[in-house]
């Protein structure tokens, strides 16, 4: 069985969004620039605990390798930018699991 980050990147963009809006079809409409690029936008905002979604968003993008970065994108509109990644190479082409994170963290404020 692959790991889940070799999955192809079509597959880890939806689940990363699968996960993270609790089925892919709460996640707007989905602009797909090509396998390894997509775009969304979601209204309203995103949160860590009470309405989760950037909690959860963090924590499968860190799972499924994909990079993800949040830009505004009009009133009360937030654009998600969701690229493909792999765990080797440089800071442009590599994603960190979340042990990595969770590690360089707890290393940083002294847990």
């Amino acid at each position: 069985m692959k790991e889940t980050h070799q999955l192809p990147s079509v597959e880890r963009l939806d689940r990363v969004l699968a996960y993270a809006f609790r089925g892919i079809h709460h996640a707007g409409k989905i602009k797909k620039h090509s396998d390894d690029y997509w775009e969304t936008n979601i209204f309203g905002g995103i949160s860590t605990f009470d309405f989760d979604h950037l909690t959860r968003l963090v924590l499968a993008a860190h799972k499924w390798a994909v990079r993800v970065e949040i830009t505004s994108s009009g009133p009360r509109m937030v654009k998600l930018h969701l690229s493909a990644r792999t765990r080797e190479g440089s800071v442009y082409s590599r994603h960190p699991d979340i042990d990595s994170v969770v590690s360089e963290f707890k290393q940083l404020v002294d847990v």
